[in-house]
């Protein structure tokens, strides 16, 4: 599969040459993941009335590129394979009749209800008991949001839905009174709930603007997705069609995951790189410093043992080469032993003191010493 690199004028000069549709047939992301990676990197994007007016044939100016964004300023994108080719929704939903047959056909009472189904009969039922507080063991039921006469319709259809679901592999979980189908390791929250028209009559509350229909809607609620039923179509005839969209729409999840996951995996070996190679130059730059430190060293350690030697032949030739002087000589011997970089004997007294700096170690030593200096001032 080949990968194209784009920045962020590639992606912007693309998104206001093409349409979002036409770039995801293109390129392995769906048209939601791009306009997120627009978003994500500050580039405008054209908005409704700007192709509306385009297909009058009439221009209109284009904002310009922000300078400021966050983020990386690339992105990979896969190009489609020539030869991959899309199964039509129609055949996938057929494959899915196919497959389920009965299963998908809605009974006409209630049989040994799922779980979650069962929660919501059990809450309903004892929400209606004013005085039992029973209700709040189930409110782990099924997302279900409908008026008492379709309640039973509504249980049914969900109590399908969910085996069926569940004999293609795939499961439904209740999170927060919230109910999730887990397809593909993805998550999409779904809900069954009665359509809803607004009430335009005078003298209307707030609270009665909206009346029930009598008509079910099956949503998927995070991506503003909804089968519903009409008079002439009933949602009892819509099972595989609403389990084609959700396999559809959880491949497509998946399939960006992973793609943004294999980005910020490239993202994260490029940063490794990069902190490794920029380690390497402090490093680098450390090691000459301590080896100019040493040459540094040596070389004052060398005009040291001239000094000393000059010293004590002065000493000689005036005849002053007492012991005392003897006994200093051989302790300036021994600092210069202690200070020489090919020597660096062991000095009990000045075990704490940094030989490069000529400083203690510790900062408490550092502070008795500047008390001490201070004193002699």
């Amino acid at each position: 599969m080949e990968r194209v690199r784009l920045n962020r004028k590639d992606l912007y000069e693309l998104v206001w040459n093409n349409s979002f549709l036409s770039l995801s047939k293109k390129y392995k992301i769906s048209d939601v993941g791009l306009k997120k990676i627009c978003n994500r990197l500050n580039i405008p994007r054209p908005s409704m009335e700007y192709k509306r007016l385009l297909r009058k044939g009439k221009k209109r100016g284009i904002p310009k590129l922000p300078e400021k964004f966050s983020g990386k300023a690339e992105i990979y994108l896969s190009l489609r394979d020539a030869s991959e080719k899309k199964i039509s929704f129609a055949k996938y939903k057929k494959q899915i009749e196919d497959e389920l047959g009965e299963n998908l056909i809605v009974p006409e009472r209630l049989i040994k209800p799922d779980i979650f189904v069962k929660n919501y009969r059990k809450f309903i039922i004892s929400l209606n008991n004013k005085k039992n507080e029973e209700w709040r063991k189930y409110q782990n039921h099924a997302n279900i949001s409908v008026s008492n006469s379709l309640r039973g319709r509504a249980m049914r259809i969900m109590d399908t839905m969910i085996k069926a679901l569940g004999l293609r592999g795939h499961s439904v979980v209740v999170v927060d009174r919230q109910t999730y189908v887990e397809i593909y390791g993805e998550r999409i929250k779904i809900r069954l709930c009665e359509r809803q028209k607004m009430n335009k009559g005078e003298n209307v509350s707030y609270l009665d603007r909206y009346e029930n229909t009598g008509l079910l809607s099956f949503r998927i609620v995070d991506n503003y997705v909804s089968e519903r039923e009409n008079s002439e179509q009933k949602l009892e005839s819509q099972l595989s069609r609403i389990i084609a969209r959700l396999e559809l729409l959880g491949q497509r999840l998946r399939d960006e995951r992973k793609e943004r996951e294999k980005y910020w995996a490239e993202q994260r070996e490029i940063e490794r790189i990069r902190k490794e190679a920029e380690e390497r130059r402090i490093k680098e730059l450390e090691d000459f410093k301590g080896l100019l430190t040493k040459a540094e060293r040596w070389q004052k350690t060398r005009f040291l043992r001239g000094f000393l030697e000059a010293f004590q032949e002065d000493a000689i030739r005036q005849g002053t080469l007492t012991e005392e002087v003897k006994r200093w000589f051989e302790w300036a011997n021994k600092k210069a032993d202690w200070y020489d970089p090919f020597f660096e004997i062991k000095d009990k007294l000045l075990d704490r003191v940094d030989r490069d700096s000529l400083s203690f170690k510790n900062k408490t030593d550092s502070a008795r010493a500047e008390y001490h200096r201070t004193l002699k001032h």
